[in-house]
């Protein structure tokens, strides 16, 4: 019996595994008793200890494919990971083994992964594969796989086995200057706070978000958002009382499943959002939560408004000095919440960015990191401020620092989908191309009314896998290529041999940057791309477009 086939049957054991002699795998020495991973010589090689455990388990499927929910199970069976903690883990594993073309561990999208044990030559591992059965059933399997990507399928629901959930806009019926901060503060706090239940997936609220002042029906939503169940309510506030009515409707009946109204202080802001979360879960997963209410008074809501009134991107000076005031009169309405510091780490990185010579850069990325660190000490759960601090990391080319960081905060709001779409930059940068790619499709899954960019971002992600047939089929979804998206299309028709399509894309490209030159490209590259094949490649991939010396 395999050792798949024995876990499979309840027979494998922890003594078969401590009788199993070490495995030689691409020229190291595995040990399955103590887990690690060691050179000819002794020396070991580093590896995190669930990283050990997950290819423990690659090399006892023995060389089939191991499902992404069998890993996560096996390895965190009583505890809720996001797949990026896996995604981490095989990228650690690729690491240690040296595979830098992928072709060791092996990603089968949509399905999972599988060890290729060409040069392993443990006899345990061994025993049982000879015949011809075993050759069938990989014959068998590759046309299986061949013919789920030729087949159309229709567009990937990647969750469809948990219950979804459309948290839309909350109406307003309050008056005053800050008329829909609040609504909007509801419904946005209430999909962070869904999102974080792992049995449930929850639609980005850029997709939701659309549908208000639509009369769309709910069947319609449900439909077009993929969705079983969809959240609505809405909140008046007069002086300081505040009233919120929510309602859950199951879309496929139309029937309200559950709904209530809370009267309350505005201080109560967090605590009635609770409530409504509280209801919700109870309803789609029979979950019980039993945590204590969160504490909130009024100058921490008052906070939150100030920090509602700071989003967006600024496109100007003068309009990040407006953030920076509204950063100051949240601090000042509660300096012992996180949302004046969040609103200055925003408004600093974005100075940084687009608006600051090289010099000024540097303090602008330090100043942001300063306030997003105050920020986390406060509210360590409040995903923006990890964020803000993944991307400050990725700015000054710690890649690896803003992957892990990433991690973080998706794990706090699984459903962002700009959040899970700007995780995969520095995933790519570093070399983790089906990783990126894998949190792209998420975010594409959890927007169906995505923006363009994301497709821009999934042309990158299949470049560098050198799918770029797909790539330029990403581009054949925007409903417009930005100026900038021509680099990359053009990038895509030189992968391709396409020599007039690439001329031509980088054409409109340099109308916009006319001195953009090969020497320029590479010396800023190889600074900030830590990946030299793939700037290689991107350099000859401009030349042959054109791009001139």
């Amino acid at each position: 019996m395999s050792e798949i086939a024995a876990e499979k049957s309840g027979k494998f054991t922890e003594k078969d595994r401590k009788s199993a002699a070490p495995i030689r795998l691409y020229g190291l020495l595995f040990d399955p008793a103590t887990r690690s991973l060691k050179q000819q010589d002794g020396t070991s090689v580093p590896l995190r200890a669930q990283s050990a455990e997950v290819l423990g388990l690659l090399i006892e499927a023995n060389g089939e494919i191991v499902t992404k929910d069998r890993i996560i199970a096996r390895i965190w069976p009583d505890t809720y990971v996001t797949e990026d903690s896996l995604l981490k883990c095989i990228a650690d594993i690729r690491r240690a083994l040296g595979d830098t073309d992928r072709s060791r561990l092996q990603t089968l999208p949509k399905v999972g992964y599988r060890l290729a044990l060409a040069q392993q030559t443990s006899h345990a591992a061994r025993a049982g594969r000879v015949g011809a059965l075993p050759i069938l059933a990989a014959v068998v399997c590759m046309l299986v796989m061949a013919l789920w990507w030729i087949w159309p399928w229709p567009a990937p629901n990647t969750l469809a086995d948990k219950p979804r959930i459309a948290v839309m806009a909350f109406d307003d019926f309050s008056a005053g200057n800050d008329k829909g901060y609040l609504s909007d503060a509801i419904a946005e706090g209430l999909i962070t706070e869904l999102a974080r239940f792992p049995t449930i997936a929850v639609i980005s609220r850029t997709s939701s978000f659309t549908y208000r002042n639509n009369q769309a029906t709910i069947g319609t939503i449900g439909e077009e958002l993929r969705v079983h169940y969809v959240l609505e309510g809405s909140q008046q506030k007069a002086g300081d009382s505040l009233r919120i009515t929510a309602q859950l409707i199951d879309t496929r009946t139309g029937a309200h499943v559950w709904a209530e109204t809370y009267d309350r202080k505005i201080g109560d802001f967090f605590s009635m959002q609770e409530e409504i979360v509280r209801g919700v879960v109870a309803v789609v997963a029979d979950i019980v939560v039993s945590r204590p209410l969160p504490a909130s008074d009024l100058k921490q809501v008052t906070a939150l408004r100030y920090f509602l009134e700071s989003k967006g991107s600024p496109d100007s000076r003068a309009q990040i000095e407006d953030r920076f005031a509204l950063g100051d009169k949240a601090l000042d309405a509660d300096p012992d919440s996180e949302w004046g510091y969040l609103i200055h780490s925003w408004a600093h990185r974005h100075m940084a960015v687009f608006f600051s010579t090289p010099e000024e850069k540097s303090v602008h990325l330090a100043k942001s990191e300063e306030f997003a660190d105050k920020a986390i000490e406060i509210a360590p759960k409040n995903y923006f401020g990890h964020w803000v601090r993944a991307r400050v990391q990725s700015e000054r080319g710690d890649h690896e620092a803003s992957v892990e960081t990433y991690s973080r905060a998706i794990s706090l709001n699984p459903s962002d989908s700009h959040l899970l779409v700007s995780s995969s930059s520095p995933l790519l940068y570093t070399g983790l191309f089906d990783e990126g790619l894998a949190v792209i499709d998420r975010a594409l899954d959890l927007d169906p009314k995505h923006a363009d960019w994301f497709h821009w971002q999934r042309a990158w992600a299949l470049w560098e896998l050198r799918r770029c047939d797909d790539a330029l089929a990403a581009f054949g979804r925007m409903s417009k290529i930005y100026g900038g998206a021509h680099r990359m299309l053009a990038a895509t028709h030189a992968c391709l041999g396409q020599k007039a399509e690439a001329v031509a894309a980088l054409k409109v490209y340099l109308q916009d940057n006319p001195d953009a030159t090969l020497a320029a490209e590479a010396e800023k590259l190889r600074k900030t791309w830590p990946n030299p094949p793939s700037v290689e490649r991107w350099l000859q991939d401009m030349a042959y477009a054109g791009m001139p010396n």
